[in-house]
């Protein structure tokens, strides 16, 4: 009985929310002290004494820098945003579920404006990282493929319907929207030039469809 009892308590909701309340106190002093010093200079004893935590602690829980900072991606972007297609996804279903290109580029423009507003930080401490450590750059580069094929299903979507125009193919399509979506494009204009986040989505909307709905040389 008493063995029973102790694993119950060891699975209470209580230690899983001190768990919790650890993991997100490591995360948060990584997400700091990336951004102040960069990752490379970053040590996981450091991120300890920030998170008032033991290394022994950071490592059990995270393993390894690497894998710390892809927890932070994962904040920003889903748990399943390195695995998941855009069908296999809430968002992905939700955007390739509405009726038309026009409510699908809204909804991608959105998105951007969200996800690069929380995480606008954490893209600039990974494209240091990516730079410095060849082992992470290849885990980017997968996740830049996986954002492309995302966008290349919402392409072949708005193709299915005829809505691309006639002179855009859908790997173009996905190109732009691959490129403008992304977050280079939000820090240039909301992070560096000061643009409110409000702006740069109303500016998104008619870049993407300018660049894919409309022909050639038709004014938007």
């Amino acid at each position: 009985m008493k063995e029973r009892e102790s694993k119950r308590s060891y699975h209470s909701p209580r230690r899983q929310e001190a768990a919790e309340r650890t993991r997100q106190a490591i995360l948060t002093a990584a997400r700091h002290l990336f951004a102040v010093y960069g990752y490379m200079a970053t040590t996981l004893p450091a991120i300890a004494r920030e998170a008032r935590v033991s290394a022994a602690t950071v490592t059990a829980v995270f393993g390894t820098k690497s894998a710390l900072l892809e927890a932070l991606i994962n904040e920003v972007l889903g748990p399943d945003s390195a695995t998941a297609s855009a069908e296999e996804r809430p968002v992905g279903r939700y955007i390739l579920g509405l009726p038309d290109a026009a409510s699908q580029i809204r909804a991608l423009a959105a998105g951007a404006k969200r996800v690069h507003g929380r995480g606008a930080d954490v893209y600039h401490i990974v494209r240091g990282a990516a730079a410095a450590d060849e082992a992470f750059a290849a885990v980017m580069h997968r996740r830049q493929g996986q954002l492309w094929a995302d966008m290349r299903s919402v392409a072949a979507d708005m193709a299915q319907r005829g809505e691309l125009a006639p002179d855009v193919t859908v790997e173009r399509a996905a190109d732009i929207f691959w490129a403008l979506c992304g977050p280079e494009t939000y820090r240039l204009f909301v992070v560096d030039r000061g643009w409110p986040p409000d702006e740069y989505e109303h500016w998104l909307v008619g870049a993407l469809t300018h660049a894919v709905l409309h022909r050639r040389g038709e004014s938007s």
